[in-house]
């Protein structure tokens, strides 16, 4: 087992319910990779090579549409697995990974992962575990897609950024990576010009302190307020 290991890997789902010795033996198998930002941890189409658990930093998942357009599909942090499923059953991978600032990300190879798998069965219900809680998020953005309004699902975006990206500083919560006005745009499925009227008026009313590439909201219940209220969003 590596001497230091953040906090965040630790607590991280993969390793729910599971004997401490039994998750020194994973740490002791998994390599650690170092991204710099905008440096591809995978593409979108490769074969799956290894299971990544994020250590440090953040890396975007997107797809890239028949027409050649990006699309943000989500943002994954420390604590993070990443392509759980697609390692079990050698599927093709379906987003590519990007690291949005300098990251860290454990890697454990393909061949690997299935022998533990075998021995300890817990790691695949964690696995699949982790796929059924990001399903229930595409279903929520699914659903916001089809009842709310572009005000209220911009503001959703941002709490959940907040939420798992969030870093307590001296005037609210910073959302603590690099957020242009396009990836807003992208994980709330609206024009990049729409987003950025809003995060514009936002920053006026005092919800929000917004500069390049960095956001912080500085009323967590106004933004809530604005994800649940259709008038005051719009």
């Amino acid at each position: 087992m590596r001497q230091t290991v953040a906090p965040e890997v630790l607590q991280s789902s993969l390793f729910r319910g599971m004997a401490a010795a039994v998750v020194e033996e994973f740490l002791a198998a998994a390599t650690l990779r170092s991204l710099a930002a905008g440096e591809a941890l995978f593409l979108q189409g490769d074969p799956v090579e290894a299971l990544f658990l994020v250590e440090s930093g953040r890396l975007k998942l997107s797809q890239v549409t028949p027409d050649g357009e990006e699309v943000i599909v989500r943002t994954v942090g420390p604590g993070d697995v990443v392509v759980g499923v697609a390692v079990l059953d050698k599927r093709t991978l379906p987003v590519s990974g990007v690291a949005i600032a300098a990251c860290r990300v454990l890697a454990w190879p393909r061949p690997r992962i299935l022998e533990l798998a075998a021995r300890h069965p817990l790691l695949r219900m964690n696995v699949v575990g982790t796929i059924a809680d990001r399903m229930h998020d595409s279903l929520s953005r699914i659903r916001e897609l089809s009842t709310e309004s572009v005000g209220q699902r911009v503001a959703r975006a941002l709490l959940r950024l907040a939420r798992d990206a969030g870093r307590e500083v001296e005037n609210g919560t910073l959302i603590d990576q690099p957020l242009g006005r396009q990836e807003l745009a992208e994980l709330a499925g609206t024009s990049m010009f729409t987003a950025s009227r809003l995060l514009a008026r936002w920053g006026r009313e005092g919800v929000l302190e917004v500069g390049r590439q960095r956001v912080v909201v500085r009323s967590l219940d106004r933004l809530r307020r604005l994800a649940s209220d259709d008038e005051q969003a719009s």
